[in-house]
């Protein structure tokens, strides 16, 4: 995996992140530290995998053959969710950890079939009551489960997987560290169906120069988005980059 592909995913992020500012999309999770480590996840996950993925940039998308279109186009009316759900991607359930004890189960009804969930999250779901019972089910029960946590520092992660009786590992979320860990964890879980606990820590974001060089790229995609959405809701867009953003 290039640098630059992590660049394009930083540069989707920060162009996501502007239209959730101005109200024009519902709310979004800047990557910025992340970036790599969103490519890692996409990449370490097998074709059968399902993904249950929050506010943030959705990688696993991307590198499951989805175009950028499609994820903006998703920002803007939510009504992506067939094309994602066929590429084993779930999105942003409601609720900040909601999608824990439903990844949960479906790892756990799908464990037969060598099939493991990841679902990724911030630290600041960690004390979310969705997250103790998607744990505990997953190690009660043995479910194929990898939950990703973001981390910056601020709440201990590791330290929880000994509470909860699962597997816990932490590393750098630079791509290059990201990656081995988290093919670790997915196969750990998947091969001997148990749930594990990733940790992993911001690092340097990607440099402004890098993003700036995918800028005619992202236009493109956004003009495309907007077309999308404007051909699904013709009455709506009145003006580039804006009217489509709010749901009906």
């Amino acid at each position: 995996m290039s640098s630059a592909t992590v660049a394009w995913v930083a540069a989707l992020d920060r162009r996501l992140l502007r239209l959730a500012e101005r109200g024009i999309t519902p709310p979004h999770t800047a990557a910025q530290g992340f970036e790599g480590a969103l490519v890692a996840m996409g990449e370490a996950i097998s074709p059968s995998d399902w993904v249950f993925w929050g506010r943030t940039i959705c990688a696993p998308a991307l590198t499951r053959g989805a175009e950028a279109e499609v994820l903006l186009a998703h920002a803007f009316d939510g009504l992506e969710l067939g094309e994602l759900a066929a590429r084993r991607i779930v999105t942003c359930t409601l609720g900040p950890a909601t999608r824990v004890p439903q990844a949960a189960g479906l790892a756990w009804a799908a464990r037969e079939d060598g099939i493991a969930a990841l679902v990724e999250l911030g630290e600041d779901a960690l004390s979310d009551g969705d997250v103790h019972v998607g744990l505990n089910f997953a190690a009660v029960l043995d479910s194929p489960l990898v939950v990703v946590v973001r981390s910056t520092g601020r709440r201990p992660v590791v330290e929880r997987g000994e509470g909860y009786g699962v597997a816990a590992l932490s590393a750098s979320a630079a791509y290059d560290e990201a990656l081995p860990a988290l093919t670790e964890a997915m196969g750990r879980a998947r091969i001997q169906r148990q749930p594990q606990l990733v940790e992993l820590r911001r690092t340097n974001p990607s440099s402004a120069a890098a993003i700036a060089a995918h800028d005619d790229a992202v236009e493109q995609a956004l003009r495309a988005a907007e077309a999308r959405v404007a051909a699904r809701h013709p009455t709506t867009l009145t003006e580039p980059h804006g009217a489509t953003g709010r749901r009906a």
